[in-house]
């Protein structure tokens, strides 16, 4: 994809740097955490296993939150015995709303 930003001056290594900077890395984190909180908020607590298992994690500039409970997929999607309860999905919804309304 080309760098729409060329012409105002703005090269592809300036935003890769800016994307790498130390400012970013922490509001990634910072935004990752608050997710996670939230995560774990909309969690089923039948057992501390799942709710403990959701994590951010960092490598680098990437920053990433997920559970880390082998039955995790069974929380997120259910299955014949056990009901969905999506609390990934549901945490992803409630960023994309916040997104919206505060573009």
């Amino acid at each position: 994809m080309p760098n729409q930003f060329e012409q105002y001056g703005i090269s592809q290594d300036d935003i890769d740097e800016a994307l790498t900077s130390q400012k970013v890395i922490d509001a990634k984190v910072e935004l990752a955490n608050e997710a996670a909180d939230y995560w774990r908020s909309v969690s089923p607590r039948d057992t501390d296993e799942y709710h403990d298992s959701i994590k951010v994690e960092q490598n680098g500039s990437d920053v990433s939150v997920g559970a880390y409970d082998p039955a995790a997929n069974i929380i997120e999607y259910g299955n014949e015995k056990t009901p969905e309860f999506a609390p990934r999905a549901q945490t992803e919804a409630h960023f994309e709303a916040r997104r919206k309304t505060s573009s």
